[in-house]
């Protein structure tokens, strides 16, 4: 598989997160380098893990496979999405080109923390409001808050 790694010695996948030359063989997180070319963080993680869970089962069904990001939120390109602590009472929110500081950020992430904790524990507050939230957060990136164009070639 050595010719499936870049320059720094990172994984290439496909949009399938397959392998090269290896369709048996997938890869995410921050060993890989997808077509995508999404920064490494845990939204995008989580989102990459979902779609190769899906592509795996469906190789294994041989079913075509999903193509990410198209398959998991509607549109050739994921938000842009963000939220940093800057101090127990500020923090940096952003969304596409939507950019909010202060405390209201700050807010933000104590909340959206506490529902994903609740959500990983199989909570019903914390599954509904992450269902509607990934949801929400799809459909304002593909009408509303729409995200800046990426240069494939650069």
């Amino acid at each position: 598989m050595a010719d499936s790694l870049g320059k720094r010695q990172e994984v290439q996948a496909n949009e399938f997160f397959q392998v090269g030359g290896q369709p048996n063989v997938f890869a995410v997180g921050d060993v890989m380098v997808h077509p995508s070319r999404e920064i490494k963080q845990a939204y995008y993680a989580e989102l990459n893990g979902q779609a190769v869970a899906l592509n795996v089962i469906r190789h294994s069904q041989g079913e075509p496979l999903l193509k990410y990001p198209e398959a998991i939120g509607g549109a050739a390109v994921n938000p842009l999405v963000y939220v940093v602590s800057l101090g127990r009472y500020d923090g940096s929110l952003g969304f596409n080109k939507l950019v909010i500081n202060g405390c209201i950020s700050a807010l933000i992430k104590w909340v959206l923390e506490w529902t994903k904790v609740a959500q990983m524990e199989g909570r019903p507050i914390g599954i509904a409001v992450w269902a509607i939230g990934d949801a929400l957060t799809f459909w304002l990136s593909r009408t509303l808050v729409r995200p800046e164009a990426k240069d494939r070639d650069s």
